[in-house]
């Protein structure tokens, strides 16, 4: 992870911004369609060698997008920062997601791209305008 001082202590940027982010949502259990800007399932295409696609649970709040194993699990598993955040409608595999930016997740290389995707193109189009507007705050 990265490391940077702060107020004389060596911390990892990666764990104070998941500690924040459980902070700020209260978990997942408030995290739900009625608890944030958008949530509900999604397939997130795995990053390892192979690469299987997982259904999690995403919750959509202001500019951070989290992801749990499911609807209800206080356990966050990933953090996305969507400030500056492109997102693009992929017509293949049908109603995918591929979101790209400077700040998605601060743990990671720069410019990670993560491929999620929905049930239906509907859904996706109802993603891709959350995570468009989601992508214009500056905290």
């Amino acid at each position: 992870g990265i490391n940077a001082e702060y107020m004389g202590q060596q911390v990892n940027i990666h764990q104070a911004f998941e500690t924040l982010v459980r902070e700020v949502l209260g978990g997942a259990k408030q995290c739900s369609k009625a608890g944030g800007d958008r949530a509900g399932y999604l397939l997130k295409r795995g990053d390892g060698a192979f690469k299987s696609d997982q259904r999690r649970w995403f919750c959509l709040r202001k500019a951070t997008m989290t992801y749990h194993k499911s609807e209800g699990d206080a356990t966050c598993l990933g953090a996305l920062d969507l400030r500056n955040c492109a997102v693009t409608l992929e017509s293949k595999p049908a109603h995918t997601l591929k979101l790209t930016g400077p700040h998605l997740n601060p743990d990671k290389a720069k410019n990670k791209a993560y491929t999620l995707s929905a049930d239906t193109e509907a859904e996706a189009e109802a993603w891709k305008e959350a995570i468009e507007m989601a992508s214009q705050f500056k905290e």
